[in-house]
C-alpha cells in the first residue's frame, strides 16, 4: 500500500472523483491515491438522495468534488481517510491539518450530527486497531431542522473551516499515521456531511541533516519533440559546516543543466546552505523509435562535512516521449465495429492504448485464460452504443505481467477466437506489451438489466466491464466441475408461480407445442447468463464457485436456486452452446452466492401411519457381489467408488424412513445373495439394524432384458407382501413394455398395524434422448423430445394392465411410481391421468435438472380409491440441487477433492429427488349396510357408505349413491346405478340397465338383453346370456368386456366416440377370453 509523503505539505481537493453516475468503483489508494474508504462503490450527488453510500459531493456540472457520505441502516457505519507516511529522517511530534467540513444535505433530523476526526499510528486498515479521537478537527453538521433535502456544501451557511495542531504523536522515521473520519449511523435520518480542501504539513519538525529532491509538478517528464525541459530541485536539509559538491550524472537520454541555458551530460553544484539548486532537464531527439521510455539521472555527494560525506542520494526518473514515430493507437470500438465480429477495416496488425481491467495472464500459477481484458478509458470511448470498448488480449505468455489499471500499450493482430457457438474478438500474435502507467481509475462498468430484450444486445459490450444489479438465481451446476462455470438466470415472463427464479421446463408447467416450445427457448434465454471461473481448463482445483466467495466442498455447496446480487466481471464471449447461449461473466472479483436454497437436512413430512417412496439410485452396480468384478457396464468404477455410492444411497435411504421403496436403475443381476438389490439391503441392515429392510423377489432371473431395473424394498415390522409381485407380460395390449420400456415390477402390500393393503407398481420409461423408432418418436420440437409415442403407449399399456388385477388382490388402492421421464403436462402423464389416477406432488416440485430447466420426471400417482387415503406427498431435494461433482465419482479429480468434495450424506447421492408419500390405509371391512326391497317396483336409495341393496321381484331402480356397494336387481327387468365408489351391480333376471358410475365397477348382467354402462373407472362387464349392449364414452377408462359375443352383443359408442379413438386389445393367460377396451 502507498502513503503520502509528509516531507512536504500535502493537498487534497477531491476534484478527480466523479460527477455524475451510481455505484461507482472505489479502489482503495487508488481511486485516490494514499485514500481508504470502508465502501468499494461510491455515488456523485448534489444531496438530494437518502441512500446510504460513500458519495462525491458537488453541484450539477461543477467539477468542484468533496468526499463525503450519508450513513444508514443498510450501510451502517462508514469510514474514510488517509495514508500518511513519514519518509523523512526526522521525528515528526505534530501534524497541522486543515480541511472544510461541508453539509450537501438535511436529513430531516433536527439532531446535528458529525463527522468524528480519529488517527492511529501503525495502522493496518481503515476498520482495525485501537483509534484515538482528536474533537478539535471533528466537523459537525450545521444544519439540523425538520425539513429534508439538498444543500449546497460550498454556501457560507453550510460549511465550516476546520484547523487545529494534532500533538503528542512522535511519529518516527518510516512510520505511518492513519487520519480518518466516522459517519456514525445516526437515530433517524442521515444528513449528508462531506471534506473538502484537505491540507497537512509536518509540525515542529527537528530536521535532522540530509539531501531532498523535489520533482516540480510531482514527476520529471521531457518530449523529444521539441526537447522539452522540466525541473527539480535539490536541497540540504541543514546548513553543512563545509561546502558540499553534488555531481549529476544523466545517461544517453537525458541533458541536464544547472543554469537553464547551457545543457550537459555531467553538471556539479556546490551547495553551502540550505537554498535549493534547480536543475533543468532536457530530452535528447535521437533518431530511435522508442516509444514512451525513461531516463536516469544519478547523483554523487563529496564533502569534509561528516553529517553529509556519507550520505547516499536517490537516483531520479525521467519519463520520456518518444517523437520519432507517432505514436498512432487504434481505438478498441473501430475494431469491434457494430457487428458480430471485428470490422475488416481494422483487421491485421493494430496497436492500441487503454486500461487493463481483468486479468487472466497464467503468471500467478492458475492456468486461466492466456491473457487478459483491456479497456477504453471513459475519455476516450465514442457515443455509438452498438460498439464495444473491451477487448481480450491474447499474449500466450508473452512476458509482460499486467495488471488492472494498468495503462498498456499493445501491439498485435485482430483475429476472431471460435469456440463452440462464441466468436471472440481478440488481439492476439503479441509483438509488445509496455505499461505506460499502473493504478489507474478502472473503466466505468456498464450496467447490464435483466431480463434482457433480446441476447443479441449483449455483443455491443463484449469484453467490457459490465455489472448486473439484478438477483441472479443459480439454474444449472453441471459444469461446475468440469469446467469451474455456473448458469444464472433472472425473474421473467415466463417464471411460473411457486417457482424461484430458476427456468423451468416447458412442458411442466405448458401443455406440449412446436410454436409454444419454440418461443418459450427464446423467451428464456433473455434470462439466462454463464458466470465463469477465469480459467480455460477443464476439472480445476479449487473450484473457485461456492457459497459466500468460498471454494467448493462437501461442506460448502452451491445448490440449484441459490442467488447472487450485483455481480461485475468482463462480458466474455467463448465456449458458446445452445443450451446456455455464447456470453458470459468472468469475475474481476469473488462471487458471494448467498445460500438462498437451503439443504433440506431431514426428509418432508407427509403424515400417515405408513411411507412409500420412490428413489433413482443412479446405476447402483456392486461388481460381482463379493468385493471384486469392477468396472461393470455402469455405476462406480472401483470398490472404492462403490463403497462411496453405497454409503450415500443408505444414509439418503435410512432418510427417507419408508416402509416400502420403489427402486430405479438398481442392476438387474437378479435376487440372490450377490445381486446388487440384496447388497443394497444389506447395508440398509447393517446400519438401521438386522431384518429392517427385505427386498422384494418375483421369481424371475432378471426383470426384463436391460442392464438396469426396478425393484422394491420393505420394511417387514411394517408391511407384509400379499400375493405375489407382476410384471407386465410381452405382448401385452400394445406390447410398449416388450423392447423399450423398462418392465414395471407390481406388488400389493397390507399394513401389519391397520391390515389396510394397497398395490405399488414402479416404473422406468424410456428416456427422451433417443428415439426408440416407433410412431411418434420422433422429436418434432413440442418440448416432449424423443421417444414420447412409446413413454405415451406405455403409459396406456400400464393402466390397462393394473386394470387386470396383476397381483390377484380384490383392493382396489393403487399408486403407480417411478421415473416417467415425461414432465408433467406431457402425454404420458396426461394418459395416467385419464384412466383415473391423480398426480399427487404438485407441478411446482421438480426432481431433475436438465439443460439448466427443472422439472419432474418422477411421480407418485394414486388411483380414485386411494388418493382419499393420501395425507402428504413431496420430494425431498437432495440431489438436483446439489452439484454433480459433489457425488462419489474419484476420476477426473485431486488427490485433495476426493476428499474435500465428498461426504457419506444423503446429498447428492443420485442425480433425481426421491419422492415421499404419507398413507392412512382406511381396511376394507366395514359392514356395508343392508337395504331389501318389496315384490313391488321399487325405488331404493343407499347411503354414501357401503350398500348391499336388494330390488327382490319387481321392475326396480337402484342407486347405490357413495361408498362400495352391491346392487341386486333380483327379477324384472331393473335399472341399477352405482354412483361413486368401486361397486358390483348384478342385474339378475329380466331386461336390466346396469351403470357402473365413477370408480372401478364390476357389471353383470345376468338374464336378459342388458345395457352396460361401466363409466369412470377401470371396469369389468359381463354381460351374461342375452343380447347385450356394451356403451362406452369419451373419458371413461379401460374396460374389460369378459363375455363378449359377436353374434348376439353388440359396442355402442356416445358422446362423439368412434372406433378411431379406441385401442382394443386381447387378454392374456387366464383371461384371454377378455376384450379390453381403452379410450385414447
Amino acid at each position: 500500500m502507498a502513503a503520502i509523503s509528509l516531507r512536504s505539505r500535502y493537498d487534497e481537493n477531491f476534484d478527480v472523483l466523479t460527477g455524475t453516475g451510481t455505484n461507482l468503483p472505489w479502489i482503495d489508494d487508488s481511486t485516490i491515491p494514499g485514500w481508504y474508504a470502508s465502501r468499494t462503490t461510491y455515488n456523485a450527488g448534489t444531496g438530494s438522495s437518502n441512500a446510504g453510500a460513500l458519495y462525491s459531493f458537488g453541484s450539477t456540472g461543477d467539477a468542484d468534488r468533496a468526499l463525503g457520505s450519508v450513513a444508514s441502516n443498510t450501510t451502517g457505519n462508514l469510514f474514510y481517510g488517509v495514508r500518511l507516511t513519514n519518509d523523512t529522517d526526522s521525528v515528526i511530534p505534530a501534524l497541522d491539518i486543515s480541511y472544510f467540513g461541508e453539509q450537501w444535505r438535511n436529513g430531516g433530523n433536527t439532531d446535528p450530527q458529525r463527522l468524528d476526526f480519529q488517527y492511529q499510528i501503525g495502522a493496518t486498515s481503515l476498520t482495525e486497531g485501537n483509534w484515538i479521537d482528536f474533537n478539535e478537527l471533528d466537523f459537525t453538521s450545521p444544519i439540523a431542522t425538520a425539513t429534508a433535502g439538498a444543500l449546497d456544501g460550498n454556501a457560507a451557511a453550510n460549511r465550516q473551516s476546520i484547523s487545529a495542531t494534532l500533538t503528542g504523536i512522535s511519529l518516527a522515521p518510516g512510520e505511518d499515521i492513519w487520519l480518518r473520519w466516522l459517519d456514525t449511523n445516526d437515530p433517524g435520518n442521515d444528513h449528508g456531511l462531506a471534506i473538502d480542501n484537505f491540507s497537512v504539513t509536518a509540525g515542529n519538525l527537528t530536521v535532522q541533516p540530509g539531501i531532498t529532491l523535489v520533482e516540480t509538478g510531482g514527476n520529471t517528464e521531457v518530449n523529444e519533440e521539441g526537447e522539452t525541459t522540466d525541473t527539480y530541485t535539490i536541497a540540504l536539509n541543514t546548513a553543512p559546516s563545509a561546502p558540499v559538491e553534488i555531481t549529476i550524472a544523466a545517461d544517453d537520454q537525458t541533458l541536464i543543466s544547472v543554469d537553464g541555458v547551457n545543457f550537459f551530460d555531467t553538471r556539479t553544484v556546490t551547495l553551502t546552505d540550505t537554498t535549493p539548486a534547480t536543475v533543468t532537464v532536457k530530452a535528447i531527439n535521437d533518431t530511435d523509435a522508442e516509444g514512451p521510455h525513461t531516463s536516469t539521472i544519478t547523483h554523487t555527494i563529496a564533502t569534509t562535512d561528516p553529517d553529509y560525506e556519507n550520505l547516499t542520494i536517490p537516483n531520479l526518473t525521467v519519463n520520456v516521449i518518444d517523437n520519432d514515430v507517432a505514436m498512432s493507437f487504434t481505438k478498441i470500438h473501430q475494431i469491434q465495429g457494430t457487428g458480430l465480429t471485428f470490422d475488416p477495416a481494422f483487421g491485421g496488425v493494430q496497436t492500441i492504448e487503454a486500461i487493463v481491467t481483468g486479468d487472466f495472464q497464467r503468471t500467478d500459477g492458475m492456468q486461466n485464460l492466456r491473457g487478459f481484458y483491456v479497456q477504453e478509458e471513459d475519455a476516450d470511448a465514442d457515443d455509438n452504443p452498438l460498439t464495444s470498448e473491451g477487448l481480450f488480449v491474447f499474449d500466450d505468455n508473452f512476458g509482460v505481467d499486467v495488471k488492472p489499471g494498468d495503462k498498456v500499450q499493445i501491439t498485435g493482430t485482430v483475429a476472431e477466437f471460435t469456440s463452440g457457438t462464441s466468436s471472440l474478438t481478440q488481439l492476439t500474435n503479441i509483438s509488445n506489451i509496455a505499461i505506460v502507467s499502473s493504478e489507474n481509475p478502472l473503466p466505468t462498468p456498464v450496467t447490464v438489466d435483466f431480463p434482457l430484450t433480446t441476447p443479441a444486445e449483449l455483443e455491443p459490450f463484449e469484453g467490457m466491464l459490465v455489472t448486473i444489479p439484478q438477483t441472479l438465481t443459480v439454474t444449472e451446476h453441471f459444469q461446475l466441475g468440469r469446467f469451474g462455470q455456473v448458469v444464472l438466470s433472472s425473474d421473467g415472463a415466463t417464471n411460473q408461480p411457486g417457482t424461484d427464479g430458476r427456468l423451468e421446463q416447458f412442458t411442466q408447467f405448458n401443455a406440449p407445442s412446436v410454436e409454444g416450445y419454440t418461443n418459450y427457448l427464446n423467451e428464456i434465454a433473455k434470462r439466462r447468463i454463464v458466470v465463469d471461473d477465469g480459467q480455460g481448463i477443464q476439472n480445476p482445483d479449487p473450484i473457485i464457485l461456492g457459497r459466500n466467495g468460498e471454494p467448493l466442498s462437501a461442506t460448502n455447496t452451491l445448490r440449484g436456486g441459490d442467488t447472487v446480487t450485483g455481480i461485475t466481471g468482463v462480458l466474455d464471449d467463448r465456449f458458446g452452446a445452445a443450451n446456455i447461449g455464447n456470453y458470459r461473466i468472468q469475475p474481476t472479483a469473488p462471487i458471494d452466492f448467498q445460500p438462498s436454497n437451503p439443504r433440506p437436512t431431514t426428509a418432508p413430512s407427509v403424515g400417515g401411519s405408513l411411507k412409500v417412496a420412490s428413489f433413482n439410485v443412479l446405476n447402483y452396480f456392486n461388481g460381482d457381489g463379493t468385493g471384486g468384478g469392477f468396472p461393470t457396464p455402469r455405476g462406480a468404477e472401483n470398490p472404492t467408488e462403490f463403497q462411496r455410492q453405497r454409503d450415500k444411497l443408505i444414509s439418503a435411504i435410512l432418510g427417507l424412513d419408508a416402509d416400502v421403496v420403489g427402486l430405479i436403475e438398481i442392476e438387474n443381476d437378479g435376487y440372490d445373495a450377490n445381486s446388487a438389490i440384496q447388497d443394497l439391503v444389506n447395508g440398509l441392515n447393517a446400519v438401521a439394524g438386522a431384518g429392517t429392510y427385505a427386498l422384494i423377489d418375483p421369481g424371475l432371473p432378471r426383470l426384463g432384458s436391460d442392464a438396469i431395473a426396478v425393484g422394491f424394498i420393505y420394511k417387514p415390522g411394517a408391511v407384509t407382501p400379499v400375493g405375489d409381485a407382476a410384471t407386465i407380460p410381452d405382448g401385452f395390449g400394445q406390447a410398449a413394455f416388450d423392447a423399450d420400456n423398462r418392465k414395471p415390477l407390481a406388488q400389493t402390500f397390507q399394513e401389519n398395524a391397520t391390515g389396510g393393503t394397497f398395490t405399488a407398481v414402479i416404473n422406468h420409461f424410456k428416456s427422451k434422448g433417443s428415439s426408440a423408432g416407433k410412431p411418434g418418436d420422433e422429436d418434432i420440437g413440442d418440448g416432449q423430445a424423443a421417444s414420447n409415442g412409446t413413454r405415451t403407449r406405455a403409459a396406456q399399456d400400464l393402466v390397462a394392465w393394473l386394470a387386470t388385477n396383476p397381483t390377484g388382490t380384490t383392493d382396489p388402492d393403487y399408486m403407480i411410481l417411478g421415473d416417467i421421464n415425461a414432465y408433467a403436462q406431457e402425454d404420458p402423464i396426461r394418459a395416467i391421468e385419464s384412466a383415473g389416477y391423480t398426480n399427487l406432488v404438485p407441478d411446482t416440485s421438480y426432481s431433475f435438472v436438465f439443460d439448466g430447466q427443472w422439472g419432474s420426471l418422477d411421480y407418485a400417482l394414486a388411483n380414485n380409491p386411494l388418493s382419499s387415503q393420501v395425507t402428504g406427498a413431496a420430494k425431498w431435494h437432495i440431489n438436483a440441487d446439489e452439484p454433480l461433482v459433489l457425488d462419489y465419482n474419484t476420476n477426473f479429480k485431486s488427490a485433495n477433492q476426493i476428499d474435500s468434495l465428498y461426504a457419506p450424506t444423503a446429498f447428492r447421492s443420485s442425480d433425481h429427488d426421491p419422492v415421499l408419500v404419507g398413507l392412512n390405509l382406511v381396511p376394507s371391512t366395514t359392514t356395508p349396510n343392508v337395504i331389501n326391497g318389496t315384490n313391488q317396483a321399487d325405488n331404493l336409495v343407499g347411503t354414501n357408505g357401503n350398500d348391499i341393496i336388494n330390488g327382490g321381484n319387481g321392475n326396480d331402480t337402484l342407486i347405490g349413491e357413495a361408498g362400495n356397494d352391491e346392487l341386486n336387481g333380483g327379477n324384472g327387468s331393473d335399472l341399477l346405478e352405482g354412483g361413486n365408489g368401486n361397486d358390483t351391480l348384478n342385474g339378475g333376471t329380466g331386461n336390466d340397465t346396469l351403470m357402473g358410475g365413477a370408480g372401478d365397477d364390476l357389471l353383470n348382467g345376468g338374464n336378459g338383453n342388458d345395457i352396460l354402462v361401466g363409466g369412470l373407472g377401470n371396469d369389468t362387464l359381463t354381460g351374461g346370456n342375452g343380447n347385450d349392449r356394451f356403451v362406452f364414452a369419451a373419458g371413461d377408462g379401460t374396460d374389460t368386456i369378459t363375455d363378449f359375443n359377436r353374434n348376439n352383443d353388440l359396442i355402442e359408442l356416445t358422446g362423439g366416440l368412434t372406433f378411431a379413438d379406441l385401442i382394443v386389445n386381447q387378454g392374456v393367460g387366464a383371461n384371454i377370453n377378455d376384450t379390453v377396451l381403452q379410450v385414447s
